[in-house]
């Protein structure tokens, strides 16, 4: 029972005893053959059958790295740190997803799948390396659009205003980042935005970045996929907001505004925005895209639609989604009477 904590070889360990018994004390093979296909079937119903019930999933610790513990602890505390190995590997992973400091930890010895191509867009963005990045941003390039701004730039995007608002990245890593991303738009992803054409519709989402270049950023991939959808979207700064959809009106179309607020930081920002536009066009819509991590979710969703949000939306897609319904939903608005 013991050894069946040390990985791979302990059930075989432990079948030494017995058949040596076996061998020593009856003649023939038979009953050592009867001991080691006892202990077989015993070690494949037990890692087949009895642990995935009891237990529905495996440790968490690669293969490697087990065996690796096992000789370490072995080499260090003999018989008892092979017993031992497992269960402090395993504590070492926990640890290793519950402490920031410690993550390396799950990296070094989990069992997680290969780094994503998202997280190697950013990493070869942080050190500069822009051939590489573009690369990566090629090998995407039979994915649909919203999936390669989805899981690859914007996670990008939102990583590096996350570490800076954290501390962990400086403002010229972050400004690597960002002239990488603007670079994977109009270098390796030229070809395909080169054949999105806007259309002028009835209908029409004027965005406004609520602080920085990640905002203004992202919302030249909303862009693009508006397009691509057989929309149209103008991207105005915060002071030609209310000039913009006055002129939209008065052209006789509906509007939308989308507001770009890339989580942590620019909800103050965003939350004006949205009081300016509802006190001076009461019934234009506002899609607040708040997009990337955000610890706060719900209280700050709460707080921007005291502050006249209509939608907050939390990817790209959504954002999307929400303005497209706006044009199928919303009749033309006339200008407000000022």
């Amino acid at each position: 029972a013991a050894l069946r904590f040390l990985p791979y070889v302990g059930i075989w360990l432990s079948a030494v005893f017995p058949l040596g018994l076996a061998l020593a004390v009856f003649p023939g093979w038979g009953q050592a053959v009867l001991v080691i296909a006892l202990y077989g079937g015993f070690d494949l119903v037990m890692s087949n059958v009895v642990e995935p019930l009891l237990f529905g999933h495996g440790t968490g610790v690669s293969s490697l790295a087990l065996l690796m513990a096992a000789v370490f602890w072995a080499f260090l505390w003999g018989p008892v740190g092979l017993l031992l190995a497992v269960p402090m590997t395993v504590c070492l992973v926990v640890l290793g997803e519950n402490v920031p400091s410690l993550s390396f930890l799950r990296t070094l010895l989990g069992d997680a799948p290969a780094v994503d191509p998202g997280a190697l867009f950013f990493h070869r963005s942080m050190v500069g390396d822009l051939d590489g990045a573009m690369i990566l941003v090629g090998e995407q390039s039979e994915k649909p659009l919203s999936e390669i701004y989805e899981q690859m730039l914007l996670g990008a995007l939102a990583q590096a205003k996350s570490e800076r608002e954290s501390g962990d990245m400086d403002e010229e890593v972050e400004r690597c980042v960002n002239g990488t991303i603007r670079a994977a738009l109009s270098v390796a992803l030229a070809e395909r935005r080169n054949k999105l054409k806007s259309s002028t519709t009835s209908h029409v989402v004027i965005g406004c970045a609520a602080n920085g270049a990640a905002d203004r950023i992202a919302l030249r991939m909303l862009r693009d996929l508006i397009i691509e959808a057989k929309g149209d979207l103008v991207v105005v700064p915060g002071a030609k907001l209310s000039a913009e959809i006055e002129n939209q009106m008065q052209a006789g179309r509906s509007v939308t505004v989308c507001v770009a607020a890339i989580a942590p930081g620019g909800v103050n920002r965003a939350a004006r925005l949205c009081q300016y536009v509802r006190a001076k066009h009461s019934g234009v819509e506002v899609v607040v895209g708040r997009w990337g991590n955000e610890t706060n979710k719900s209280s700050n969703e709460k707080y921007l639609i005291s502050t006249g949000a209509t939608v907050v939306s939390r990817t790209l897609t959504d954002s999307l989604k929400s303005v497209l319904l706006s044009e199928i939903t919303k009749p033309s608005l006339q200008p407000t009477a000022m």
